[in-house]
């Protein structure tokens, strides 16, 4: 299935559906199995647009769960990739969120420069681009 990613309003524009991408982000990672800890919401968000967790059960039964602090990004109207300078101080928002990994949720594709960072800081990471969006 293809999504067009550029039907799901921006979010810099002030006509009352600019939330669209971080709901539609919402309602897909809870599709997939995570727990929503905190929803999207209006104004200044600390760098943070949800906190999920994710549940985990390793080969012996034992259980642990993960805090990620998710960021969205929706570009697909410009269709710029997402900058290392889009995504600040990850590891310090981690810590103000009490989360224990970064996960960014993005229309388009990162850039080689926060790929390279994402690979460098020393917490879990994951980003969900336009390709593997349309996997699941």
């Amino acid at each position: 299935m293809i999504i067009d990613f550029t039907e799901i309003p921006q979010a810099n524009q002030g006509h009352g559906n600019q939330d669209a991408f971080e709901l539609f982000a919402r309602e897909f990672l809870e599709a997939i199995g995570y727990i929503i800890l905190h929803h999207p919401d209006r104004g200044p968000d600390g760098g943070k647009d949800l906190i999920v967790l994710e549940e985990r059960e390793g080969i012996a039964g034992k259980k642990s769960t993960i805090r990620w602090l998710v960021s969205c990004k929706h570009y697909a109207h410009s269709k710029k990739s997402v900058l290392l300078r889009d995504e600040p101080d990850i590891l310090e928002r981690l810590e103000e969120h009490n989360c224990d990994a970064f996960m960014g949720f993005y229309s388009t594709l990162t850039s080689s420069g926060l790929n390279n960072r994402l690979q460098k800081i020393s917490c879990d990471s994951l980003v969900f681009d336009k390709e593997m969006i349309e996997r699941e």
